[in-house]
């Protein structure tokens, strides 16, 4: 006669069922770690004001042409005429 056992005693049955309970379980943690703690939204005008000094100097690495005027930064304009304001 053939032993029957419950589906729960098989080891296999565990087995198969634990990755995706396993991957459950990691998504719900997942969900609170994003629910309970989102990232504060940045000003982009702040970070594009910035990144100016960066990207004259990149400028000015590539091409080898003068550094312009700086930016003032507090206000987003040039100290010359020349130069067009950072539009926020």
């Amino acid at each position: 006669m053939q032993d029957t056992k419950p589906w729960w005693k098989f080891g296999y049955v565990w087995l198969v069922l634990s990755g995706p309970l396993i991957v459950v379980v990691a998504g719900l943690h997942t969900f609170w770690l994003a629910a309970s703690a989102p990232d504060p939204v940045l000003d982009t005008r702040v970070l594009r004001q910035n990144e100016a000094p960066a990207q004259q100097a990149r400028n000015h690495a590539q091409t080898g042409a003068p550094v312009a005027a700086p930016v003032d930064l507090q206000l987003g304009t040039s100290s010359t005429p020349s130069q067009t304001p950072i539009k926020p």
